[in-house]
């Protein structure tokens, strides 16, 4: 039974992701889907508009077979660990043959060859060289392939464009390890490019049948929502959620303000300097902001700059919070994701969880309480198992997601959840 795993943040489910699981199915009618989709937070360091167990339903709901959390640890880091992360967990299924990804730029061995050279000793001495002026590593790796290449800077710019060659440059890894002498028993992870279709991912204005998500959200946060053409781009159950979430009130990033500023007005420098994503004398850049700061977004923006872009200060400002060390986090890269948590499922999804069970080699989890306790989340985090330490780290990240909220809903939600089983349709 061949089985394709998609990474994504449903951030919310929409047409354009319906679109693809249609693509996909239509070229390979035979797979079984299962999704890695990031928690509490965005890719870019932002809370998601519904929480995680909603949007895994309405992801089986359209279509998918089988919902995972991707671990925070991955989720919420740079779109290389992002992309690592994510392939690095379906390696360890022990069923996922294949990636499906979108792409901007649709020329796959193109692609694939970009990836190639990302890790030759020229490109990553070009991507230093461009860092040591000033550059950020996005902008950097950017320009430099496009030196080597010849595509397009803007095209190559494109955010699923990077993921796509990340993703690519992740499986070459992972493929390459497979095939050593004493590597994993486990399939080698193909390719499966899809062509987004009609709007870019930073896109704000709604269209007929398929907007991005950043537009979406936008129309989502202003005060009365056109709900017509809402509706046009999501399916009847994503309006309903949609709904609920707006009348009960959005996050809103700007509610971690308060919390952001007494950390760092507490906080030791030395101890600021080991938090993850802290280096090359940000933390100075980072507690001068703080000193004059009136909001999270003139905070963000002051620290911002050529070198250190607006998502990646987004991101770590959430490491603060979440205590995130640089010496946990390389722990937590050298072990990778250390289970598979389950959101919800269909039920070839429960055949899939079935076949799991066998053949993954990590914990396939369905009930929290059985890997963690709520006296682990007090514990220090060299006294748990790297499993329990990234359980926790999700929790945390879920507890911030919950202030952002205008109400806090009842604390425990992880260990308190099902995952969602859609025992009709497909």
């Amino acid at each position: 039974m061949p089985v394709t795993g998609i990474i994504a943040e449903y951030n919310p489910y929409h047409n354009g992701h319906s679109y693809q699981l249609e693509a996909l199915r239509r070229s390979h009618p035979d797979t079984r889907v299962i999704i890695a989709m990031s928690g509490s937070f965005t890719q870019r360091g932002t809370s998601v508009v519904l929480d995680k167990w909603t949007r895994a339903r309405l992801a089986v709901q359209g279509g998918c077979d089988l919902v995972l959390e991707l671990p925070a640890v991955f989720a919420l880091r740079s779109a290389q660990d992002f992309a690592r992360g994510g392939v690095r967990l379906f390696s360890r299924l022990g069923i996922v043959d294949s990636l499906a990804f979108g792409t901007e730029l649709m020329e796959p061995d193109m692609l694939t060859n970009t990836a190639a050279i990302i890790d030759t000793e020229e490109v990553q001495q070009a991507i230093r060289h461009e860092m040591r002026q000033g550059t950020s590593y996005a902008a950097a790796i950017c320009h430099v392939l496009s030196l080597f290449t010849g595509i397009e800077e803007a095209a190559l710019r494109q955010p699923n464009t990077i993921l796509a060659i990340e993703y690519l440059r992740a499986l070459q890894a992972i493929n390459t390890a497979w095939q050593k002498p004493g590597g994993a028993n486990a399939p080698i992870l193909q390719p499966i490019p899809i062509q987004r279709k009609s709007t870019a991912y930073h896109d704000d204005a709604l269209h007929a049948e398929i907007s991005s998500a950043n537009a979406l959200r936008l129309a989502l946060n202003r005060k009365t929502p056109d709900w017509d053409a809402i509706a046009r781009n999501v399916s009847p159950e994503s309006v309903e959620a949609l709904q609920r979430a707006k009348n009960a009130g959005l996050p809103q990033m700007e509610r971690l303000f308060l919390p952001i500023l007494a950390r760092l007005h507490t906080i030791h420098l030395q101890s600021l300097r080991s938090i993850y994503g802290i280096n090359e004398g940000l933390e100075h850049r980072i507690l001068r902001a703080a000193q004059t700061a009136k909001s999270l977004d003139g905070l963000v923006d002051a620290i911002s700059s050529k070198r250190y872009p607006k998502s990646r200060i987004q991101r770590t400002m959430l490491h603060l919070l979440l205590s995130l060390q640089k010496s946990q986090i390389q722990q937590m890269d050298h072990v990778g994701p250390a289970y598979a948590r389950v959101l919800a499922f269909n039920r070839h999804g429960r055949e899939l969880l079935r076949i799991m069970r066998r053949t993954s080699r990590i914990p396939v989890i369905t009930k929290l309480s059985q890997y963690l306790t709520s006296q682990d989340c007090l514990s220090e985090p060299e006294t748990l198992q790297p499993c329990q330490q990234q359980l926790v780290i999700d929790i945390r990240a879920a507890h911030l997601r919950n202030l952002t909220l205008p109400k806090m809903p009842a604390i425990g939600q992880d260990f308190l959840t099902s995952p969602f089983y859609l025992a009709s349709g497909n």
